[in-house]
């Protein structure tokens, strides 16, 4: 059994990035197995990736002729991979990451890739001086040695053809070229020194250039270029039984959302369509305004529920709640149930002012955890405090809130939505939601988000675990 883990485990979980195997009979679907085996995997709260050793044992594997894997094969591979996640721990394929390592890591490899952009550009403008610039500057000192010789030459004849002139004379001849020497030498060197700080001053300018361009390549993404990328999704979608939606405002007639049964029917057959089976049904509440008692919105949903299970049948799941805009005394409304927490259980999803201070968002978080709720900030991205504040954020989490972050913000090419796809792959967002209010304006739409996320690097375990373990634990009111 021992020796079939061995196998199995060189054989899915350990390789190069599959961007840089081209060749030895390496095909596409293998290529996305690679990518999945190249990620980390978590167990019991630890981070693990495969041991080099076994990378090497993959690696040649792949390359044999008779190892030709099918994109079922490799879909199966990748299952198989995820699920023998506590057998590599055990048995010792698996290794534990640290932060800390990964940082001195990409220290490390951050001063290398200075260093080697100042010494490209160093030699690359050495090169570009010659031959020209040397034959007018460079070599200086030869020219200077060369006219002193010339020189004293010259002084040298004189004093032959005045063989007949006094001793005095002869000593003030001898003299002369001596001391235009010594001056001479003395402007070489001031020449030499005053050609040597611009190149210094030249060398630190291509330090800052590469400072500055690894900075930004550091900022870049890496996309994976799988093969067929809405395959990868339909792959996912399969396995974990349809898509989740923790974020929504279909209830018809309650808010700014759906204004009647039949426009809330139209998102529910969009949400559909795009892969979504499970969805939170939440209309805002917000304390010290008229709202919807919470009987009633309780009437409304069950109304709602059950036209849509006569069309859908147990295709689709829906759970009723609130998004709760967080102000004083907004826990007594929960208590007294006014605002509805998620399904009947602890987690309440909370929005704020976008403008509110990270000290006054702080504090809410723990007021809620102390009053034996788990909050869940609703689409953080929006905060001014927490964007690009990845601290606060994992301060936040650490403090027990729960974070959701929208489909929607994704997509594009901008640094919001380069955030918001970084902390995804920092294990920072722990719900995905479409916040939806229309078909049109903003439509239920999850496919668009996942595949950004997916091309991006977001593994496919992680969108599992968000999507199925994760809204799972809401359901049945389960800490994780």
């Amino acid at each position: 059994m021992k020796k079939r883990w061995i196998v199995c485990f060189a054989l899915l979980t350990t390789l190069v990035a599959a961007e840089h195997v081209k060749a030895g009979g390496i095909n596409a679907a293998e290529e996305r197995v690679l990518a999945v085996a190249q990620s980390s995997f978590e167990y019991e709260g630890k981070t693990y990736v495969a041991k080099e050793s076994y990378v090497q044992q993959m690696k040649a594997k792949l390359m044999e002729d008779a190892v030709d894997l099918t994109d079922a094969q490799a879909t199966e591979a990748i299952s198989n991979i995820y699920a023998n996640v506590e057998g590599g721990v055990k048995d010792g394929y698996l290794q534990e990451v640290s932060g800390e390592e990964s940082e001195e890591d990409d220290a490390s490899e951050n001063s290398q890739t200075v260093q080697k952009a100042v010494k490209d550009a160093h030699e690359g403008k050495a090169q570009e001086t010659t031959p020209e610039e040397t034959a007018k500057g460079v070599s200086q000192d030869d020219s200077t040695e060369e006219m002193t010789e010339e020189e004293t030459s010259e002084e040298e004849m004189s004093s032959e053809d005045d063989v007949n002139s006094t001793q005095t004379e002869a000593n003030e001849i001898e003299d002369k070229p001596s001391k235009d020497a010594s001056n001479k030498k003395s402007d070489s060197r001031s020449k030499s020194r005053g050609h040597i700080i611009p190149i210094v001053i030249g060398v630190l300018l291509l330090a800052c250039c590469g400072v500055f361009i690894v900075r930004w390549l550091k900022k870049k993404e890496k996309v994976v270029k799988y093969p067929d990328m809405d395959g990868v999704l339909n792959a996912i979608y399969e396995e974990i039984g349809g898509f989740s939606d923790v974020h929504s405002h279909i209830l018809p007639g309650v808010d700014d959302g759906a204004q009647d049964i039949d426009e809330a029917m139209a998102m529910i057959n969009l949400a559909y369509q795009k892969g979504i089976r499970k969805i939170f049904l939440t209309p805002h509440y917000v304390p010290g305004r008229t709202n919807r008692q919470a009987e009633e919105l309780q009437e409304i949903f069950e109304a709602f529920y059950t036209k849509v299970r006569e069309k859908y049948g147990e295709e689709i799941f829906l759970y009723l709640g609130n998004e709760i805009y967080y102000r004083n005394g907004v826990v007594k409304d929960i208590e007294e149930g006014k605002a509805l927490t998620m399904a009947d259980t602890r987690y309440v999803l909370l929005e704020f002012n976008i403008s509110i201070s990270y000290s006054e968002l702080y504090q809410a978080v723990k007021k809620m955890i102390q009053c034996s709720y788990i909050p869940i900030i609703a689409h953080y991205e929006r905060y001014e405090c927490l964007f690009e504040q990845e601290d606060r954020v994992r301060e936040l989490k650490e403090q027990g809130a729960r974070l959701q972050m929208n489909f929607s913000s994704f997509i594009g090419k901008d640094k919001h939505s380069l955030f918001c796809r970084k902390m995804v792959r920092e294990h920072l967002v722990h719900f995905f939601g479409t916040d939806t209010h229309d078909t049109e304006r903003r439509p239920p739409n999850a496919r668009r988000g996942l595949l950004a996320l997916l091309r991006s690097g977001v593994t496919e375990h992680r969108v599992k675990i968000i999507m199925k373990r994760n809204f799972e634990c809401v359901v049945k009111d389960k800490v994780f």
